[in-house]
């Protein structure tokens, strides 16, 4: 008689408060799409001459070639985040950087290393809201001779799924994950040549993750996924950065520096 009293009590329904932070519907995150173009501003109006120099100029890097990065943070899309109106330059994290790195490393013509030297773009000589030029004139103070620049921009959301109708009984809310966590991280980045300004490549690499969750996990199940979203969407940038250093040191016959052995 016990066991029947306790199995009629948990498929009772039960009216619940609204769950903080999954008071509303899922609705999916959208890829972030970073605004660029505070970092130019000379290119709102360029003229026909100026696009027809950069279109009959051929730029060849040197290689090896000392790389210099600088990261810019873009915010996040999301109600519990501030969001950020401008770009602003960010120090990567040492692994972040570390990766930075083995990406330039992975980067050869044969034998030959297409990266010496890679160094990070800090505040200490830029601004906080730097300019593609002001950005160039640091890479210049480095003595790389190329210039990569990227932005991480983030979209994240949460709240209850089709299955949370199960949450008006005990039963439902114990042991149905009726929450969706969702995070879309995107980076896009360039690769510039510091003397001219010309871009030589563009970068793109994004991740979307989503987890359904119980409502006392979705707190984990945030960090969760916007850690394996940025990392994801990093990586994949940085895989893009070691192809297009590639295809630059295979542009003419072989890198000036092959041809001098």
């Amino acid at each position: 008689m016990a066991r029947r009293i306790v199995a009629i009590v948990l498929g009772l329904p039960v009216v619940l408060p609204p769950i903080p932070g999954c008071a509303n519907e899922y609705k999916g995150v959208i890829k972030p799409t970073p605004d660029l173009k505070s970092l130019s501003p000379e290119l709102e109006n360029m003229t026909d001459a100026a696009i027809d120099h950069l279109l009959s100029t051929n730029v060849e890097p040197d290689f090896p070639a000392v790389v210099a990065v600088a990261k810019l943070n873009a915010g996040y899309s999301h109600p519990f985040y501030n969001r950020q109106d401008s770009l602003s330059l960010e120090m990567p994290s040492g692994d972040e950087t570390d990766a930075w790195r083995k990406a330039a490393d992975a980067a050869r013509f044969g034998n030959l290393a297409l990266v010496d030297q890679v160094h990070v773009v800090n505040p200490l000589i830029s601004r906080r809201a730097p300019t593609l030029k002001e950005l160039r004139d640091s890479a210049a103070l480095l003595h790389a001779n190329l210039l990569v620049v990227y932005a991480q921009g983030d979209s994240a959301d949460s709240g209850y799924n089709s299955a949370a109708i199960a949450y008006w009984s005990i039963i439902g809310l114990f042991l149905v994950p009726g929450d969706t966590v969702g995070h879309h991280t995107a980076c896009y980045g360039l690769v510039m040549d510091t003397r001219t300004g010309y871009i030589l490549a563009v970068l793109d690499g994004d991740s979307k993750k989503e987890e359904n969750v119980l409502p006392g996990a979705v707190p984990i199940a945030r960090r969760r996924t916007q850690s394996q979203a940025q990392a994801q969407a990093l990586e994949r940038l940085q895989k893009r950065f070691t192809e297009a250093l590639v295809s630059l040191g295979r542009g003419g016959d072989e890198p000036a520096a092959a041809k001098a052995q």
